[in-house]
């Protein structure tokens, strides 16, 4: 299939070969089998598989899918289908390659290696001790506000109303809300390589809204 996959990506436009973004996760598939062969329980009490699953961004399509028993790790397996992904991406003519995911698949020991073979890979990371603290020492002054795009519904009519934070309106509540969100680039990262890489801190800033007060 990615045979013919890659013919059909060779008569796009020159543009389309910019840059290739490949997705990487992981789900749940639930399964009310009790005779299923491979199923676990997994990390949310459901009984099922945990696929993973590497996607071309710039098209939305599929590159591979991996199952695997619901109790297994997200990032299990991530490597080894990476690899082939950034491949085949290369070979139909991508200038580009870049790998994206949550923290999950925050391979710090691989960084070096998709470093050193030009790859390109943006993933959250953890927070953990030593980056808590090193974004906690960052000064006020240093941060920029994250300019997010307008929320919109994709020519699908009016944004559907957000029902939850009006039944938290309704009962009188105390109603937190994400007032801003600021980010700090180019603080150096190490974990598990030799080099060092940017990382990007954010922190929350939520604000108290009053009972009955409109979002």
């Amino acid at each position: 299939m990615n045979e013919t996959r890659v013919l059909v990506w060779k008569q796009q436009p020159a543009s389309f070969f910019e840059r290739a973004t490949i997705d990487i996760d992981g789900t749940i598939a639930p399964s009310c089998g009790e005779c299923k062969e491979g199923v676990d329980r997994a990390y949310n009490g459901e009984w099922g598989y945990a696929p993973l699953m590497i996607s071309l961004a710039n098209t939305g399509e599929m590159l591979y899918l991996h199952n695997r028993p619901g109790n297994r790790p997200s990032h299990e397996g991530a490597f080894e289908y990476l690899e082939p992904a950034v491949e085949l991406v290369r070979e139909a003519g991508f200038e580009k390659a870049r790998l994206r995911g949550d923290s999950h698949f925050s391979l710090t020991g691989d960084f070096d290696h998709w470093d050193g073979s030009g790859i390109e890979f943006v993933f959250g990371i953890a927070a953990h001790g030593g980056l808590v603290e090193a974004a906690e020492s960052i000064a006020g002054g240093e941060w920029s506000e994250l300019k997010r795009r307008a929320r919109t519904t994709g020519g699908r009519g009016a944004p559907k109303p957000r029902l939850r934070e009006e039944r938290v309106r309704e009962r009188g509540y105390r109603n937190l809300v994400l007032a801003r969100v600021g980010v700090r680039c180019r603080t150096p990262l190490r974990r598990s390589s030799a080099r060092k890489y940017r990382s990007n801190p954010g922190r929350g800033l939520d604000e108290e809204q009053a009972a009955g007060a409109a979002p």
